[in-house]
C-alpha cells in the first residue's frame, strides 16, 4: 500500500501539534481502522473498543514514528497487538463461542450496500467461515486483500520476514477454503468469498467500490507456498511460551508439555508408529550456534512428522485428527540412513554404496547463524530447494499451533517425559569387568542440565570421562593419559538430543571412518540389529527402535566372542545421575585433530586407543597423547 502525499503531510502536521491536522487526520483514520478491525473480529462492540483504544494509543505515542510514510504499518501494528492482547484474555477466561459474535455482526451489517447483491445464505456462510479462523490468519487475508500491502509490509505489522507472511497468507487461504468446501462452495470460489467479505464488510459504499480481489493478491511464489504447506497436515506445536499468539489454539509451555489452562484431550486411540519416508517434503532446521544438532519435519502424504528439541517435548505426528507423541525419533520404514543436506561428499558416497539411497540433495554447508533447508517433491520425482542462512524458529510458518479439536496420544514413558535418562553399563571386554554410568538429553533443551554425561571404568586401570565440555582418559592414579573434545565418547552410541535416531547416529559414524556395516530387523518387529565390521574386530549391536536407545554391543574378533556391555535404563528418580565436572581441552592445541575419522568403541577393542595402554591381547599399544 503506497501512501499519498496528503497523508504524509498530515501525520507530519499533526506531529508537530497543528490541531486541525491532527482532527482531520483522526476523522480519515477512525473509518479504515473501524473497517480493518471489524474483519478481524467480526464483533461490531469489540471493533468500537479496540479502535478506540488503538487510536488512543496511537495519539499517546504518536512521536515515536520517524517516517510518515510508514503510518499505516505502524498503526496497524498497534491494532493488531491490542487484537491480540483481546483474544489471550479471553482464551485465558475459555471464552471460545464466536456463533453469538457472528450473529451479532450479521445483523449489524445487514443494512450494508451489498445485502440486495448477494443472498443472505452467501453471506453467511463466508462470516461464519472467516470467524472460524485464527485472528492471525484474518489480519494477513484483510492486509493482503483489502488494505493492499505488499509482503514487506505485512511481515513489519506480524513481525518476522516476507517468506513467513507469504506462508501465512498461503495458510489462511487454504483454511478459509477448507471451512467453504464443508459449506459446499468449492475453492474455486475463494476469489469471490473474499470480494463478498471484503464489499459486505466495508464502512460505506465508497470503500466498497474500491475492493477487488487480483489473481496478483492471492499468489505467493513457490517458496511461499511450500512454508505454508508444509505446516499445515503437521504435529502442531509452539516452540515457547513467549512465541504464544492469541489465536484460540492450544499451546505448549516449557515447563511443562499442556498446561491445566486448556489441555486437549487425551484418548487411548492405537495411532501407527510414524515411521516416515525422506523422499516427500522435508525440512532441516539447525539452530544457531548448534550445527551438530538439526530439527527435522518430514511429510509423505500419509503421516505428518515433526521434531522439536524443546523442554519436555518429543517427536509428534498426526494422522488425520489425532496427534501422537512419541519416544523416538524418525527413522525411515526401510531403514535406511537418514541423510542431510550438510553430509559431506564423502559421506554421501559411503553411504550410497552402503543402502544404494541416494536422495540428490545440493550439499549446504552449515551457518553459525542458523540454517533451513527445505525440500520439496516436484513433479518427475525431481527436487527442488531453498536454503535460508538465519534463525527461523520464530516465524509464523515454521511454527504451528495444534487445535482444540485434536486428540492427543502420548506414548511417551517416563523417562522421555522428563527429558533424559541415566543409563548403566555392564559387561565385560575380554578379560576385563566394564561398568559405567552417565546420563543421555532426549531433547537439546536438557544437555545444559542432564548431560550427556558418561563414566566408563575399563579393568582396573582405565576410567573413561565425558562431561559433555570435555573428555579424557585416566588410569589407576588418575593421571590424564588422553583428553578429546566433549561428546567424544558418544560418538558410536545414540545422541537424541540431536536429531536423528540412535539407528542413524551409529551407522553415520560408521560411515565417518569408513566402516562397512548392514542392518537387518529383528524377528519381533522392535529392534533392530546392526554390525559393524572394522578391521579386526566386529561391532554387534542392538538398538530399540521405539525407546530409540541402546540394548546392548557385542564385541567380536575372526572365530571369537571377546565382550558384550548391556545398557539399563532405570526409571526417574530410581538412580543418582553422575556429576563429572572437566576441564575443556585448549582450543589451541585441536583436541579432535585426526581423530573424529575412527570408532574409539572399535580401537578400544583393538587395544590401539589409548597410549601406554596395555592392550587387550597383552602387547603394549605405545605411541602419544591423541589430541
Amino acid at each position: 500500500m503506497s501512501e499519498s502525499t496528503e497523508y504524509m503531510a498530515l501525520v507530519r502536521q499533526a506531529q508537530q501539534g497543528e490541531a486541525r491536522a491532527r482532527g482531520d487526520l483522526l476523522r480519515r483514520v477512525e473509518p479504515r481502522l473501524t473497517q480493518y478491525v471489524g474483519r478481524l473480529t467480526l464483533d461490531p462492540d469489540l471493533t468500537t473498543d479496540l479502535v478506540q483504544e488503538s487510536i488512543a494509543e496511537m495519539l499517546k505515542i504518536f512521536d515515536t514514528l520517524k517516517d510518515p510514510a510508514r503510518f499505516w504499518c505502524w498503526l496497524y501494528t498497534i491494532t493488531l497487538n491490542k487484537v491480540r492482547r483481546h483474544y489471550r484474555q479471553r482464551w485465558r477466561r475459555r471464552e471460545r463461542s464466536l456463533s453469538a459474535v457472528q450473529e451479532n455482526w450479521l445483523q449489524a451489517r445487514n443494512q450494508d450496500v451489498l445485502a440486495q447483491l448477494v443472498t443472505e445464505e452467501l453471506k453467511e456462510i463466508v462470516v461464519r467461515a472467516l470467524g472460524q479462523l485464527e485472528p492471525r490468519q484474518r489480519a494477513v487475508l484483510t492486509l493482503r486483500c483489502y488494505e493492499g500491502m505488499s509482503y514487506e509490509q505485512i511481515a513489519a505489522v506480524l513481525g518476522g520476514t516476507q517468506l513467513g507472511a507469504r506462508a501465512l497468507f498461503y495458510r489462511a487461504k487454504k483454511a478459509l477454503t477448507g471451512r467453504l468446501r464443508a459449506h459446499g462452495i468449492d475453492q474455486g470460489a475463494l476469489p469471490v468469498a473474499l470480494l463478498v467479505f471484503g464489499k459486505f464488510s466495508a464502512t460505506g459504499k465508497t470503500a466498497a467500490a474500491q475492493v477487488s480481489i487480483s489473481a496478483a493478491t492471492l499468489r505467493v511464489g513457490f517458496w511461499g507456498t511450500l512454508a505454508g504447506a508444509v505446516t499445515l497436515p503437521a504435529a502442531v506445536v509452539i516452540l515457547a511460551p513467549a512465541a504464544l499468539v492469541a489465536t484460540g489454539a492450544a499451546w505448549v509451555a516449557q515447563a511443562d508439555l499442556w498446561p491445566s489452562l486448556s489441555p486437549p484431550a487425551v484418548v487411548a486411540e492405537v495411532v501407527p508408529e510414524g515411521a516416515v519416508s525422506q523422499d516427500g517434503t522435508c525440512w532441516y532446521y539447525y539452530p544457531p550456534g548448534r550445527p551438530d544438532t538439526v530439527v527435522i519435519r518430514a511429510t509423505d502424504g500419509i503421516a505428518a512428522y515433526s521434531q522439536w528439541l524443546q523442554q519436555e517435548q518429543a517427536n509428534y505426528y498426526r494422522r488425520g485428527g489425532t496427534i501422537a507423541i512419541c519416544n523416538h525419533r524418525q527413522f525411515r520404514p526401510d531403514l535406511a540412513v537418514w541423510r542431510l543436506p550438510t553430509d559431506s561428499a564423502a559421506l554421501r558416497t559411503f553411504l550410497r554404496a552402503q543402502d544404494g539411497h541416494d536422495l540428490d540433495l545440493a550439499p549446504v554447508a552449515a551457518s553459525p547463524r542458523g540454517l533451513l533447508v527445505a525440500v520439496a517433491r516436484a513433479q518427475a520425482d525431481r527436487r527442488r530447494q531453498a536454503t535460508l542462512n538465519y534463525d527461523v524458529s520464530r516465524e509464523d510458518y515454521f511454527r504451528h499451533d495444534w487445535s482444540l479439536e485434536a486428540a492427543l496420544v502420548d506414548r511417551r514413558d517416563a523417562r522421555h517425559r522428563a527429558g533424559w535418562t541415566c543409563f548403566t553399563i555392564d559387561g565385560r571386554l575380554s578379560t576385563r569387568p566394564v561398568s559405567g554410568s552417565g546420563t543421555l538429553p532426549w531433547v537439546a533443551a536438557t544437555v545444559g542440565s542432564h548431560g550427556p554425561s558418561l563414566r566408563l571404568v575399563v579393568g582396573q586401570d582405565l576410567v573413561f570421562l565425558d562431561s559433555g565440555a570435555a573428555a579424557e582418559v585416566r588410569d589407576r592414579s588418575d593421571a590424564v593419559l588422553t583428553r578429546w573434545a566433549g561428546g567424544r565418547l558418544f560418538q558410536g552410541l545414540g545422541r537424541p538430543w540431536c536429531g536423528l535416531h540412535t539407528i542413524d547416529t551409529i551407522r553415520r559414524d560408521a560411515a565417518e571412518a569408513g566402516i562397512p556395516f548392514t542392518t537387518r530387523r529383528l524377528p519381533d518387529g522392535e529392534r533392530v540389529e546392526i554390525v559393524l565390521d572394522g578391521p579386526q574386530v566386529r561391532l554387534t549391536y542392538r538398538v530399540h527402535l521405539y525407546e530409540d536407545w541402546i540394548e546392548s554391543i557385542v564385541f567380536e574378533r575372526p572365530g571369537e566372542a571377546i565382550g558384550e556391555w548391556t545398557f539399563h535404563y532405570p526409571a526417574p528418580g530410581a538412580a543418582d545421575p553422575p556429576r563429572l565436572t572437566l576441564a575443556a581441552p585448549p582450543h589451541s592445541r585441536g583436541p579432535d585433530s585426526g581423530a573424529r575419522n575412527d570408532l574409539w568403541l572399535m580401537r578400544l577393542a583393538q587395544g590401539t586407543l589409548v597410549p601406554r595402554e596395555q592392550s587387550l591381547s597383552g602387547t603394549q599399544s605405545g605411541g602419544s597423547h591423541e589430541k
